[in-house]
């Protein structure tokens, strides 16, 4: 039982060099970004600089409707930037906590249930690089690419935060609970399922580089019938 409990503190600590390093190799191997990319993003983002205005105006700042796509929109404007300027989380926050390694936190706040449902509904066809089936044989790209959608819905619960002051302030109750139900179900969860998807590959990656460090086992002996006479 020792044995099976010190285990994980060494994957861990094997899986996060792990992760440094194909951090790291990511960076040095990044591109500059393509012009088709930079365009996608401006476009992007001058179409919900000019419509939300107007939205707000036709619409009302309490509408539900515009509770939910105001919630929504950075994650769509992030989205577009990872090709154009990759971003991560903060360091603190990127280092995963004890906790997150295990199936059965993960089970008890209801990760494995939502991990579920996304795999079994249309709703993984909006990232559907962060799955296995899409890299076959490339955990190393999962990971990158878990890394990367992590980091959106990190920021893009902050950045959602002003419209959730603002309608609190105003008593827009309506509004400020559809958005807090939009930062729960589309960055808050997705966000904690990702963490756990990347604990799992961490592991994953830092077992497969321990195994490919351990010698080759020496073939057998010929016995006295193979030997030659």
């Amino acid at each position: 039982m020792a044995a099976r409990k010190a285990q994980p503190v060494g994957a861990r600590a094997n899986a996060d060099k792990s992760g440094r390093l194909t951090s790291s190799v990511c960076q040095s191997k990044m591109s500059r970004p393509e012009t088709k990319d930079i365009v996608v993003l401006v476009t992007w983002s001058a179409i919900f600089t000019v419509s939300l205005p107007f939205l707000y105006q036709a619409i009302g700042g309490a509408s539900p409707l515009f509770a939910f796509i105001v919630t929504l929109v950075p994650m769509g404007v992030l989205r577009y930037v990872h090709p154009v300027r990759r971003f991560g989380t903060p360091r603190f926050v990127h280092r995963l906590r004890d906790c997150e390694y295990r199936p059965a936190y993960a089970r008890r706040i209801g990760l494995l249930a939502f991990a579920w449902f996304l795999r079994h509904s249309p709703l993984r066809l909006l990232n559907s690089v962060v799955y296995l089936r899409r890299w076959p044989g490339s955990p190393t790209t999962v990971l990158t690419h878990v890394r990367e959608a992590e980091a959106s819905h990190f920021w893009a619960f902050f950045a959602a935060i002003p419209y959730l002051a603002y309608a609190l302030f105003h008593g827009w109750w309506t509004g400020f609970t559809v958005a807090c139900a939009v930062q729960i179900g589309g960055n808050v969860y997705p966000f904690l399922n990702l963490r756990y998807t990347r604990s799992r590959l961490d592991a994953f990656l830092a077992h497969s580089a321990e195994r490919s460090k351990q010698p080759k086992a020496s073939e057998p002996a010929p016995t006295s019938l193979d030997a030659p006479t």
